[in-house]
């Protein structure tokens, strides 16, 4: 008997595990999922504008879809340049690792890994530009002080992105 009650309480354990498992599973599934889901739709993939900041920005409809739009866009144009730094960067990090790295290698990757990064600026700013000329002076104020706000935010150094998502 001692045998069939210890296989008896095992399988109620594992019967009680599954079904809290299940319960989690569904509250995550129908709860948290669309939850993320809904924010991820208020979020302008990057680190730009929130289009839930439209009341906030005073955004006219016209104007959030023409912010929507240029996100867009730049994303696309970001595309190769990212990747491009990142393997400037890679190969920078390969020759500083290898034993006998020729210093001239060293500063032509570095200078490479440079030029991508500063064509990622150059793109960055004249997207800035695109969108402050669709904002009035008061849009363009508070953009300004977003901008300067997440400037003093602390940003870990170097840091990688996925694809430009996040």
């Amino acid at each position: 008997m001692g045998k069939r009650n210890g296989l008896a309480i095992v399988l109620i354990f594992s019967l009680a595990f599954n079904v809290g498992f299940v319960g989690i599973w569904l509250y995550h599934v129908l709860y948290v999922q669309p939850l993320l889901a809904e924010k991820q739709r208020e979020t302008v993939p990057g680190r730009g504008f929130v289009v839930g900041q439209a009341e906030e920005f005073g955004l006219a409809p016209q104007q959030r879809r023409r912010i929507l739009a240029a996100r867009g866009r730049l994303r696309e144009r970001l595309e190769g340049p990212v990747q491009n730094a990142r393997a400037a960067r890679e190969e920078f990090l390969t020759l500083l690792q290898a034993p006998q790295s020729d210093p001239q290698e060293l500063r032509a990757a570095e200078r490479r890994m440079a030029e991508e990064q500063e064509r990622i600026r150059g793109l960055v700013i004249a997207h800035l530009l695109e969108l402050r000329q669709g904002l009035n002076a008061q849009q363009r104020r508070q953009l300004g002080r977003m901008l300067r706000e997440r400037q003093r935010s602390p940003r870990p150094f170097m840091r990688r992105t996925q694809g430009l998502t996040q």
